[in-house]
């Protein structure tokens, strides 16, 4: 479930809620009044990094299994000129 983030108008108190894409909600966790909007979130930068770090690792997987795949091949074409 996605946390949202809601501000209060009336007491300008905010607070997360988790729940579904298709719940609403309607009062103020701290107040209960209905004067609360969402406040849209922005991707941060950490998860981004993150991202970037996870990226590096797998495209380093990647290149390294080729070339134990190329070298495996190589051995077993050395294996059956023999």
């Amino acid at each position: 479930m996605p946390l949202y983030v809601y501000r209060c108008n009336s007491c300008e108190d905010k607070f997360e809620i988790f729940h579904l894409m298709s719940e609403e909600i309607f009062n103020c966790q701290h107040c209960q009044s209905e004067n609360i909007e969402r406040i849209p979130q922005v991707i941060s930068k950490p998860i981004q990094k993150a991202s970037k770090v996870t990226g590096d690792l797998v495209k380093k997987f990647i290149e390294d299994t080729k070339k134990d795949v190329q070298e495996q091949r190589k051995e077993a074409k050395q294996g059956m000129d023999i």
